[in-house]
């Protein structure tokens, strides 16, 4: 099934050069192959214009290696057209070393309340 064109009416964007479309994913079952598989054909319409894209993974761990993969060619797709892929809610450790070009934003380390 193809994806429809997108059609837009109006008055052109302000400025110079494309305009950047930020979206949030949040898979709410591990990212297994399963997982990865549908998360795939998401991702990849996001690579048709420069933006941000930003993979909510807190639900979604552990990462399967499938999921890493799928992460790490959207982001390499989207730094091809002047885009980028931001995960969060994963350990900066717990990428792989094959998913490098992938950005982690690391968890928040926990606030501890004093009592008294």
């Amino acid at each position: 099934m193809a994806a429809p064109d997108i059609v837009t009416a109006g008055p052109p964007l302000a400025g110079d050069g494309p305009a950047w479309v930020t979206t949030v994913l949040r898979p709410a079952r591990r990212l297994d192959r399963l997982t990865a598989r549908a998360l795939r054909p998401a991702l990849l319409a996001l690579t048709v214009l420069p933006g941000l894209v930003v993979v909510d993974l807190t639900a979604a761990t552990p990462v399967s290696a499938e999921g890493w993969r799928v992460l790490s060619s959207a982001s390499s797709a989207l730094d091809a057209v002047g885009g980028g892929l931001l995960v969060v809610g994963v350990d900066a450790d717990d990428v792989p070393d094959g998913a490098a070009s992938i950005t982690v934003l690391p968890r928040p380390v926990p606030r501890v309340r004093a009592v008294g």
